[in-house]
């Protein structure tokens, strides 16, 4: 979606845009999304560690790809905001990722044996607590300097449109660290 979406900004085919230099990076980001989408498929035949292993490889190096090729990398110089930005994606890939899967856990383990698997929830929220407080400060880090410094982060988020779209991405994740909260408070008590 992104690549059609860039193509059309810049008023080229998908395919003028992935041969040409500028589109070099869609297509590692291609790739790596292939390799990743068959490791999912791989890792979900079966217990096995190895590939799920090789999956977070493959969607950590998709992840890579995405910081190296975004606009962390148009700072100068890029390699530090590059890999913020890899870091973040990555606390949220563990954050946000791992939803999914406890949640097929949870009822996956309360059906078969009539309890739900306490300790590993309660892995999974220590695990995702520290992961979300790196997307936090990944997220702090990048926003300054995305906006040229502390003293600018005020008119960053007033007077753009990625100010505008951090607004709304905090937004979100207010409620979902609300969500969070209260889920550990209650729900993980309860089981």
């Amino acid at each position: 979606a992104m690549t059609i979406a860039e193509a059309d900004v810049v008023g080229a085919s998908v395919g003028d845009l992935l041969s040409s230099a500028a589109g070099r990076s869609y297509v590692w980001l291609l790739g790596t999304t292939a390799v990743t989408f068959v490791a999912a498929f791989v890792a979900s035949r079966g217990p096995d560690r190895g590939p799920l292993v090789a999956l977070g490889a493959t969607a950590a190096a998709a992840m890579l790809v995405r910081a190296t090729s975004g606009h962390a990398a148009a700072l100068v110089p890029a390699w530090p905001a590059e890999i913020v930005q890899w870091v973040h994606f990555l606390a949220i890939g563990v954050w946000i990722g791992g939803l999914l899967p406890l949640l097929l856990l949870v009822r996956e383990r309360t059906a078969a044996a009539g309890t739900a698997p306490v300790r590993e929830v309660t892995r999974f929220s220590r695990v995702a607590g520290w992961a979300l407080l790196a997307v936090v400060l990944t997220g702090i880090t990048r926003t300054v300097g995305e906006s040229g410094g502390v003293g600018e982060v005020r008119t960053m988020l007033t007077e753009t449109s990625y100010g505008t779209t951090l607004i709304v991405k905090l937004s979100i994740g207010i409620l979902l660290i609300g969500l969070g909260a209260l889920n550990r408070r209650r729900s993980i008590p309860r089981l």
